[in-house]
């Protein structure tokens, strides 16, 4: 159970990327398109395979600032996938998303994404962490649903 935890701390840091192709003057058309359900896909970028699976499904980010990252906790007794959240605050400004959490650990965590490309359909983000002192990049792909 904590290494899905540490792994959903890891993929909501994904999350929240900032965007290189926008700049501050963007800040309205984030704030316009973020706000809705969006499915998640991702792929790890690196050399050798880091052993690593996200089980994150959807991301949620509502227009009163909050977000949730559901995410499968574990699977029932029939093989059936237990969902469960992970809740937290976001802001988004300019060229950046940054997700306030305090539900692992009761520890807040900060997760800041650097936004690749956003449309009103398809939010790409790079999001770059360390585990077990390797350093890693992630390209997360958020779809509208």
């Amino acid at each position: 159970m904590k290494k899905i935890l540490v792994w959903t701390w890891i993929l909501c840091s994904l999350l929240l990327v900032g965007c290189d192709k926008l700049d501050d003057s963007d800040d309205g058309t984030i704030r316009e398109v973020l706000p809705g359900r969006w499915a998640f896909s991702y792929v790890i970028q690196s050399d050798e395979d880091p052993g690593l699976e996200f089980s994150y499904k959807q991301v949620t980010f509502n227009e009163d600032g909050t977000c949730a990252i559901t995410y499968v906790d574990r699977m029932d007794d029939e093989g059936n996938p237990v969902m469960a959240a992970l809740h937290g605050n976001y802001v988004a400004s300019g060229a950046v998303i940054r997700i306030v959490s305090s539900e692992i650990d009761g520890e807040e965590r900060v997760m800041l994404w650097r936004i690749v490309s956003l449309s009103v359909t398809q939010l790409v983000a790079e999001y770059d962490f360390t585990m077990d002192g390797n350093s890693l990049t992630v390209i997360v792909t958020l779809d509208k649903l």
